[in-house]
């Protein structure tokens, strides 16, 4: 009321009064509509930090944890040389440390052969610190729901989800399956580079249930690829349902404990003890991140146990088209494809990448792997860069 009754008075008449105060009920009832208005309103925007903000589910590291080695190897002059097509005109800087401080990275780290060949944290983060990896979380609802498909918890990827969500069953979303929101092709009307209304309401909001229930169509189910968060959710949904246990817990029992994970973790949820934010809501340490990029060169084994059927992983990285597949996505997994001289290169790299830059960038031929987190993408194609790279980095010799 402090706008009403400081403005108020300086109206000069009975009918501009009316407007004014008119004018005034409207933007407040405008600006409390809604939950996630008012949480975008006042957060401003997404945050690798935004654990702090929402309720968490837990997750639990394991007593004994997993330790990459360390390499002897300095990579400090091809990290050098892999800065320099990244400058801009008159950008100069004194070390690929100030390079990658500059473009807002808070964790920067490469391991080969599982040995670490650089790892280094920035702009006030350290090893300790979780971040948000947003979008990356997809992948790794991609991965648990492999696991429940290979424990026949789920029966067929063709199967209907309406047998999950019964008020599918009565409309034009009958027809959508596992497989479709596993690869992106639903035919909800939801876009994540068009609809920023829906992305920002569905970040913010305190009942994704009731949220995803609501969702209308735009195109028949399998007809069309378009990268929408949504779908994630749906399929996240729909995973707990079928195995009757939340994503943080199928986590924490199917894969964190059993891959030596050296911290604990925890996913976003809509409210307490609500809902986990399947799309984007997976919060960790950027060294426990880079042991998924290890689970996926080793076709999904660790320590001799096969965690992630090798055949779901080998669907991650296959580039297949069929029921509208977009052959750079798989699973929850982006493929990389560059442009050349000589047109584009489908190169057998696989990506996990969330806002901001967060990316877990996998090249299994060389088995390398290459995280990288931030505050902001700073406007760098940080994928097409970790394979440049990957590929100036020389094969290690052996003794």
């Amino acid at each position: 009321m402090y706008l009403y009754n400081v403005l108020l008075p300086k109206a000069t008449s009975l009918a501009s009064s009316l407007i004014l105060s008119t004018a005034i009920l409207l933007l407040l009832a405008t600006c409390c509509t809604s939950c996630h208005i008012d949480g975008y309103s006042f957060f401003r925007k997404a945050n690798v930090q935004d654990y702090k903000v929402f309720s968490q589910a837990s997750i639990k590291k394991p007593e004994k944890a997993y330790n990459f080695k360390f390499s002897p190897i300095d990579i400090h002059l091809e990290m050098k040389r892999w800065m320099r097509p990244m400058l801009k005109k008159r950008e100069r800087y004194r070390s690929f440390e100030d390079f990658l401080i500059a473009k807002k990275t808070i964790a920067f780290i490469v391991i080969r052969n599982d040995s670490i060949l650089y790892e280094n944290y920035f702009n006030g983060s350290s090893r300790e610190d979780p971040h948000c990896v947003f979008s990356i979380s997809k992948s790794i609802v991609g991965l648990l729901t492999g696991i429940a498909y290979n424990d026949r918890m789920i029966r067929d990827l063709n199967e209907p989800l309406h047998h999950y969500i019964p008020s599918f069953a009565t409309d034009d979303r009958a027809g959508i399956t596992w497989y479709h929101v596993l690869n992106m092709t639903s035919g909800f009307n939801f876009n994540d580079y068009v609809s920023f209304g829906k992305i920002i309401r569905m970040y913010y909001e305190n009942n994704l249930d009731d949220y995803i229930k609501r969702m209308n169509m735009k195109f028949a189910p399998g007809s069309e690829f378009i990268y929408k968060s949504f779908d994630t959710q749906v399929l996240g949904y729909c995973l707990e349902k079928a195995t009757r246990q939340s994503i943080s817990t199928l986590l924490e029992q199917k894969l964190w404990q059993k891959m030596g994970m050296e911290f604990d973790a925890s996913w976003s949820t809509d409210r307490y003890l609500g809902r986990a934010k399947m799309f984007g809501g997976l919060n960790l340490r950027s060294i426990d991140l880079a042991k998924f990029g290890k689970l996926m060169i080793d076709r999904g084994t660790w320590n001799g146990e096969q965690l992630v059927n090798k055949y779901w992983v080998d669907e991650c990285f296959s580039r297949e088209q069929k029921a509208g597949k977009y052959f750079k996505y798989a699973l929850g997994w982006w493929h990389l494809t560059r442009k050349t001289d000589g047109g584009s290169k489908k190169a057998k790299d696989l990506i996990a990448q969330g806002l901001r830059g967060q990316v877990l960038y996998i090249h299994p031929e060389k088995k390398i792997i290459i995280i990288r987190q931030g505050t902001d993408k700073a406007e760098i194609d940080w994928d097409l860069n970790m394979h440049r790279l990957a590929e100036m980095l020389q094969p290690e010799i052996s003794p």
